[in-house]
């Protein structure tokens, strides 16, 4: 890492407060083993875009896995922004994310590379046991600089009455060295590295829970509006005639957005771009070398090649439609910055003579 990548600039995490290092100089603190290099994490490193974007000339260091490769989010990303969501992660042991579940309710992936890690997994019967309505988590109420041990440090936390609840359907997951793990949408969780670990990571999502992230955005939507309700009522009497509505919602998707890194605009784009350049998975390994194997007949990979990875296109209309229309309907699908997007969807969704407005 240090000959390939040392001058490449990466965030770090230290106690929750984020800045940028050489990852050279991060290496170097490491190796001081002083107090403040056990604390220092690498944290959400798009390395994979960096390298694409560098001058620099290197074969890919690694391929998603075919099974997750059916990515709405990083499709869109990589199409038309210039950020995603693949990230690598580095950090010593006793190094920890805190309490979250991942944006919008998308799935991730990740697989360990180097090290050890425990992860602690919450299904969403039990979010509301773990959360406030405002958003925040039983994670934000203890700092969890001692441990990161979730079940050990939260049965401590006052205030969380029905932490036991919680506890009872949490599930305690071991992820070793060349491992993968799947984490639903939805569920929250908290990583502990039980060692020195490096991992490659992915949030993404596609047809298949789109209605939850639909939903996830309809909840988020609300909260901020909620919390600004003053600037509302405020925009209600400088504009007695009328008017003040499409202000009102400019303010609440800007502020939206700088909380998440999404809007609306954000999310129906997502749904458009996927509708019209659906991405080709990468093809099936279904020999491998006998020689790797140490064995003298080559061997088919177990039906792979029969699993179908990107369901067909009237799954995915009838899971995104019932959402357009819902969007389409509400207070916010009748801004005017949505009129031409809404339209382009209807169409592509085949619902041009049956318009959903």
């Amino acid at each position: 890492m240090l000959e390939d990548y040392g001058e490449f600039v990466v965030p770090v995490d230290e106690d929750g407060c984020r800045s940028q290092k050489s990852l050279r100089e991060v290496i170097d603190i490491w190796r001081s083993n002083d107090a403040k290099g056990r604390r220092l994490y690498v944290k959400d490193w798009h390395l994979a875009l960096q390298l694409e974007k560098s001058d620099v000339r290197m074969e890919p260091f690694y391929t998603t896995p075919r099974i997750f490769a059916d990515d709405w989010m990083n499709n869109y990303y990589l199409e038309k922004t210039d950020d995603d969501f693949r990230f690598v992660y580095m950090g010593p042991e006793g190094t920890f994310t805190r309490l979250h579940r991942d944006v919008y309710t998308s799935y991730s992936w990740s697989t360990n590379v180097v090290g050890r890690k425990r992860w602690w997994l919450f299904p969403p019967e039990v979010t509301q046991y773990i959360t406030k309505p405002n958003g925040e988590t039983i994670g934000d109420d203890n700092l969890l600089r001692d441990t990161g041990d979730a079940e050990t440090v939260y049965a401590t936390v006052e205030g969380w009455p029905n932490w036991p609840i919680a506890r009872e359907k949490m599930i305690v997951v071991e992820q070793e060295e060349g491992e993968s793990i799947f984490v639903p949408s939805g569920w929250y969780h908290q990583v502990l590295n039980l060692t020195f670990c490096i991992s490659i990571n992915h949030n993404w999502s596609n047809s298949h829970n789109f209605e939850s992230m639909y939903h996830s955005m309809v909840e988020a939507t609300r909260r901020v509006e909620d919390s600004i309700q003053d600037v509302k009522e405020l925009l209600q009497k400088r504009s007695s005639q009328g008017g003040w509505e499409e202000e009102w919602h400019t303010i609440a998707q800007d502020l939206l957005k700088q909380d998440s890194g999404w809007d609306w605009s954000t999310l129906l784009a997502m749904v458009e771009t996927n509708l019209k350049y659906p991405r080709e998975l990468p093809p099936l390994i279904i020999r491998r070398d006998a020689q790797e194997l140490g064995i003298t007949e080559q061997v088919s990979c177990v039906k792979r090649n029969d699993l179908k990875m990107i369901p067909d296109r009237k799954f995915m209309v009838d899971k995104i439609t019932p959402c357009i229309t819902h969007f389409a309907q509400s207070e916010w699908g009748r801004s005017s910055r949505y009129g031409q997007l809404i339209s382009r969807l209807e169409s592509l969704l085949g619902n041009k003579d049956n318009r959903l407005t």
